[in-house]
């Protein structure tokens, strides 16, 4: 696609003939065909020029120039300031919505990690897991590693064997396809 400028037809025959000639200001490029001595000029107004005639045309947009220097990186993403809460109760499979989300239990509950053919999380993902009260499982799909999980039972029962607190959780992290990571808050002594 052409880019069409304003010409000003009467300065551009006018130097080019040198002298002065009536013309009008367009939108669109303006073919004027000159003799081959340069004795004379006209408008072309199929923008076909005469043989013997040299065509000059006015307003016409030249090539596209090559692309510029790439800009420079912007700023790395971080973890959001603030997480959106969703109640889970029961039993859970997590789903692409649950990502970036804090999801917490009011009693017993089960979360199912799925394979990536179910939910494709981006590597990275995270999603954090607090027990409100009672226990909290979280199980991997057949398929799928949990590392630092070791006997399904996260540390989030009140007053549990492992003396977590009630508000207790872990963060679950992707690492790879079908690879995550469970962190635990550590055991204080």
């Amino acid at each position: 696609m052409r880019t069409r400028h304003t010409v000003l037809v009467a300065a551009a025959v006018g130097l080019l003939a040198g002298g002065v000639a009536v013309a009008r200001a367009t939108t669109s490029e303006v073919t004027v065909c000159v003799t081959a001595k340069g004795a004379g000029m006209r408008y072309a107004a199929s923008g076909v020029c005469r043989a013997g005639e040299t065509k000059i045309v006015l307003g016409a947009a030249g090539p596209a120039g090559s692309a510029g220097a790439a800009g420079s990186a912007g700023a790395a993403g971080g973890y959001p300031a603030t997480i959106t809460p969703k109640e889970i109760n029961g039993t859970h499979t997590l789903v692409l919505s649950d990502a970036g989300k804090l999801l917490y239990s009011l009693e017993n509950t089960t979360v199912t990690v799925p394979l990536d053919t179910s939910a494709n999380f981006a590597i990275g993902t995270r999603i954090e897991l607090v027990n409100a009260k009672y226990l909290m499982w979280v199980t991997p799909a057949s398929g799928v590693t949990i590392n630092g999980l070791t006997s399904g039972l996260i540390p989030l029962e009140h007053k549990s064997q492992y003396e977590a607190e009630q508000g207790s959780g872990a963060v679950l992290v992707k690492k790879a396809a079908n690879e995550w990571y469970l962190l635990k808050p550590l055991k204080e002594t």
